[in-house]
């Protein structure tokens, strides 16, 4: 499945619980019935989009955290649930979802 999609290295491929799965066919849904959306799927096309384009600062972004192997050195990601942001063609709207934090932006 992850070859047919070019997505064959994603860490995804790990173990999860039925109500991971559950969400995650739910947007496969989504997404295979609104074809015609544009999506943002990467960490780096989310924040170019709402920093870039949208002009809103890091700091206003679902963000977390992260200790690396050398304990000086941290990483924050953006977007970490890793669900794709849709934005709907009949405006000028884009969603994003997150157990945390839902926000839509017009």
């Amino acid at each position: 499945m992850y070859r047919a999609i070019a997505r064959e290295n994603l860490r995804n491929r790990r173990e999860h619980s039925a109500e991971h799965i559950r969400i995650k066919l739910a947007i496969l849904d989504f997404v295979l019935t609104h074809l015609d959306y544009r999506y943002l799927e990467t960490e780096a096309e989310k924040v170019e989009y709402f920093c870039g384009k949208v002009g809103i600062s890091r700091a206003s972004l679902p963000a977390k955290r992260y200790s690396g192997a050398i304990r000086q050195k941290n990483s924050e990601r953006y977007f970490v649930d890793k669900f794709p942001l849709f934005f709907d063609p009949e405006s000028s709207s884009a969603l994003w979802s997150s157990s945390v934090l839902s926000i839509r932006v017009s």
